[in-house]
């Protein structure tokens, strides 16, 4: 059985050595290549060709981000899942945005990693329980906002992800029919005005959105 060949990509040694004892424990899990910093994780996927990087997603000399656009570029078969201490959505869709196909979060249980190992290489994503459960309530705001059916197996975009945290950060969650969100164009478009909304000054509208930038 062929294995499912990966490099660690972190700048910590004790974190390198605890997710290789962990992994070293796996069938069907391979270990080929270690790297402290994201340059040495770019070098390495050339030379080596990996199914899987597991990338931290701050490293020095080059940050994982910027380390994932470099791998997929130059190889790309291989499969990239970030790394990090932190679950903020900010951190998620900028790693989205750079092809990851996975994010874990370091507390992650050994169960999960391998889980996400295992499903990205073949084909899927997989993020950390904790940011799908956020991921899957976004989608469904979004998807109560458009009166579509949710979709499990559609998650939102980057791009959508930004307009629905901005629908609720602007408030416009609290009535439902105050925004039309669209998939196919990702944009926010406000309907006619209630009876109660038609008697707002409508820069006040205007202005509150344009400050959220919608």
């Amino acid at each position: 059985m062929k294995r499912i060949s990966v490099i660690l990509a972190d700048d910590h040694t004790i974190v390198r050595e605890g997710f290789r004892k962990m992994l070293e424990l796996e069938d069907d899990i391979q270990i080929v290549g270690e790297a402290q910093n994201g340059s040495r994780a770019v070098e390495l996927a050339k030379k080596l060709r990996p199914d899987i990087v597991l990338m931290d997603i701050a490293m020095p000399l080059l940050n994982g981000l910027l380390a994932t656009r470099q791998v997929l570029k130059a190889v790309p078969a291989t499969r990239v899942i970030i790394l990090s201490a932190h679950s903020d959505d900010a951190y998620v869709q900028n790693a989205t945005a750079s092809g990851a196909a996975g994010f874990l979060l370091k507390q992650t249980s050994a169960s999960d990693v391998c889980r996400a190992i295992r499903e990205v290489h073949k084909g899927k994503k997989f993020y950390s329980p904790s940011i799908t459960k956020r991921l899957q309530r976004l989608d469904d705001v979004a998807s109560d906002l458009a009166g579509i059916p949710h979709s499990r197996n559609a998650p939102l975009t980057a791009r959508e992800l930004e307009l629905v945290q901005l629908i609720v950060a602007c408030g416009c969650v609290r009535d439902s029919h105050f925004v039309i969100f669209s998939r196919n164009c990702s944009s926010v478009v406000p309907p006619a005005p209630s009876s109660d909304e038609a008697s707002m000054p409508s820069s006040l509208n205007a202005a509150k959105m344009e400050s959220y930038g919608i």
